[in-house]
């Protein structure tokens, strides 16, 4: 299987969580083949939902990591609706949504392309409610989970950075009781710790996710937060071939990338807490659940 780690040359770059894969593959299927594109964003309440989009004024908001679920409620009605238009569509989801949607509509969609993301597992949308209503009493205005300026400075791009109340506030992802929680796996659907999707071969006929065997390839601006790209089939190298002049790229070692990338080998453990973990989120104030949660290191 082939795989390119890459950096995007698009202007839209500091809005995306790595190296700017999607807004690259957003902006040619918008204008050059005037399609449609489909990806997740957070609505006024931070409700996470996939919408769709037909101008670069609208892929900002599908930018970016967002580790919830999101509604995806009549957008594989639209999809198929589009494409019995003969109209272009790139959908970009979790490997779940992908297969999904191509058992919907079908496989045989040449003027479709699936882009399906390396996905660690997702929490349930009432921890997330639960979460930023309880954290920020209402008064969130932005948010976003990565910084890309943060890999610049030599530190970890996964990050709390928030607007509250007009206040910035910039919080590092394991101080933070949700990102924590769910980089240790607490948090995730039950289906998440069996996916079937969690594996050498992808759904969709392109992955994308962060560079994690970055470290074997020192020369390639390491000061930059860069996504991997994984061909999966015919159609999708034939997409890269055509963008592939908009990003700088190097071809990686697919299995070195395996073996450095947890979700392109198995899904992720479950831990022994999960048990209680959901009971604690609705039977617990939040401050004592906060301060129980805070303390969690192992599974």
């Amino acid at each position: 299987m082939d795989a390119i780690a890459c950096l995007s040359k698009d202007t839209l770059l500091n809005n995306s969580a790595s190296g700017g894969a999607f807004v690259t593959l957003s902006r040619y299927f918008i204008k050059e083949l005037h399609g449609h594109v489909f990806g997740a964003v957070f609505d006024k309440k931070f409700k996470c939902l996939h919408t769709e989009a037909t101008s670069m004024n609208e892929i900002p908001a599908m930018q970016s990591s967002k580790y919830i679920q999101s509604n995806i409620e009549h957008v594989y009605i639209r999809v198929k609706e589009l494409l019995s238009m003969d109209k272009y569509v790139l959908f970009t989801g979790t490997p779940c949504q992908v297969a999904a949607l191509l058992s919907f509509v079908g496989t045989a969609q040449e003027k479709l392309l699936t882009v399906s993301l390396i996905c660690h597992g997702v929490p349930s949308p009432k921890y997330w409610d639960t979460y930023i209503t309880q954290q920020y009493k209402g008064k969130l205005s932005s948010y976003s989970f990565r910084n890309r300026k943060a890999k610049e400075e030599g530190c970890t791009s996964l990050e709390v950075n928030a607007v509250v109340d007009g206040r910035n506030i910039r919080e590092s992802c394991f101080s933070d009781i949700y990102y924590s929680t769910f980089l240790k796996g607490l948090s995730f659907r039950e289906s998440c710790y069996y996916c079937q999707y969690a594996r050498r071969e992808r759904i969709g006929d392109l992955t994308l996710g962060d560079f994690d065997s970055e470290k074997y390839y020192p020369a390639f601006y390491p000061k930059s937060a860069k996504s991997v790209i994984i061909v999966n089939t015919e159609k999708g190298q034939k997409i890269i071939d055509r963008i592939k002049h908009s990003f700088e790229t190097i071809d990686i070692d697919y299995e070195l990338e395996v073996r450095h990338n947890t979700q392109l080998r198995i899904p992720s453990i479950r831990p022994s807490k999960r048990d209680i973990f959901y009971y604690d989120l609705n039977n617990k104030d939040w401050v004592s659940f906060v301060k129980n949660y805070s303390k969690y290191n192992n599974g």
